[in-house]
């Protein structure tokens, strides 16, 4: 394999660190750059080399993209965050031509499954698990459709990470499992006023699920399933697992497979279950990209960062020969520390175009 100069993009991600730990202990002569809009980006200070850059909206973005892939021989390049996987997805055809192995799935299965509506038909269209659900055309459809859910319910947008534009809404909080009273609204603020839930065009209702929630993460390449770790949630705060563990669950492991199978997912990807009132897994949302919590399978034995490498070289996979079943994390916070060099360290691309 040549020498990895990497490209990180959005290295804000809270993930990054672990990504950085496990490439330099496998590659310790690897070059890894990093992108970020904010100065403050914590990811850019675990860089070898660190740029700004204008968001990517901005006509300038691809450009300096280039640029930075140019002048660091970069040859592999990893999207970060779940838009950056969709921005490059779609221009994927445009790396490749020039040599750049880009670390997500296809442009058609990212338009999907970061988009829940699109998410849950697909899956009711391949007869796998999802939770009931209906869009919000009209506001006074809102009750009908309560009726037809029942009580908790769960208002949810269609695009969002991190919870956000999610709401899960009753009379009773304590019909909630603890780690939800954290999306919790009461029914009677959410009827007096709908709007500021509900964005007409871009939400659902969708049933609640009640029971234990699970995060799989898994490796594969074009649909093709190479191995999965599967974690079970705790405590969660803002999309990232406070407290979890690894369990050995082959059902589950196997719903991931088909899940994969059937989506022609690729690389590195965390598929979310939760159980409904009667234990049964049904499929909350699928991310396309290293998850936050991914350290916590690594440190199980499955060396996820450096497989998906593999996969983009074509080299061999082997398949963890023992996952640490009962390992958990328990999260807590440090930081990176920053002088006023480091920050001038920082090549900002946006003064230069």
């Amino acid at each position: 394999m040549e020498k990895l100069n990497v490209l990180f993009t959005s290295v804000g991600n809270l993930a990054f660190p672990t990504v950085r730990e496990c490439l330099k202990k496998t590659f310790p002569d690897c070059k890894i750059v990093g992108t970020d809009v904010r100065v403050n980006a914590h990811g850019l200070y675990f860089c070898d080399k660190k740029y700004m850059v204008d968001y990517r909206n901005s006509p300038n973005y691809l450009r300096q993209i280039f640029y930075i892939i140019e002048k660091e021989a970069i040859n592999i390049l990893f999207p970060l965050s779940t838009e950056d996987q969709s921005f490059f997805s779609k221009n994927i055809d445009v790396f490749e031509r020039r040599g750049i192995k880009v670390i997500c799935s296809d442009f058609d299965v990212v338009d999907v499954v970061n988009n829940k509506f699109k998410l849950y038909n697909k899956l009711k269209e391949l007869k796998l698990p999802y939770p009931s659900f209906y869009k919000i055309e009209r506001f006074s459809e809102v009750n009908n459709i309560i009726e037809k859910i029942g009580y908790p319910f769960v208002i949810k947008s269609f695009t969002g990470t991190g919870g956000k534009g999610l709401y899960i809404i009753d009379k009773d909080p304590n019909s909630l499992r603890k780690d939800d009273m954290k999306f919790f609204e009461r029914y009677d603020d959410f009827i007096s006023n709908i709007e500021r839930y509900v964005k007409l065009e871009n939400t659902m209702i969708c049933e609640y699920l009640s029971g234990d929630e699970y995060s799989i993460d898994t490796l594969s390449k074009d649909g093709k399933f190479y191995y999965g770790v599967v974690r079970k949630r705790y405590a969660s705060e803002g999309g990232m697992a406070l407290e979890a563990e690894v369990i050995k669950d082959d059902n589950l492991l196997e719903l991931a497979q088909r899940v994969v199978k059937y989506l022609r997912l690729s690389y590195i990807n965390n598929i979310q279950i939760k159980r409904d009132k009667k234990g049964i897994p049904k499929i909350m949302e699928i991310n396309p990209r290293i998850p936050g919590t991914l350290i916590l399978s690594i440190k199980a034995g499955a060396d996820f960062i450096v497989d998906a490498i593999k996969l983009a070289y074509n080299d061999k996979v082997e398949i963890p020969k023992k996952i640490r079943y009962g390992l958990k994390i328990i999260r807590y916070w440090t930081g990176v520390f920053v002088s006023k060099e480091d920050e001038a360290s920082i090549i900002d691309l946006r003064k230069q175009t």
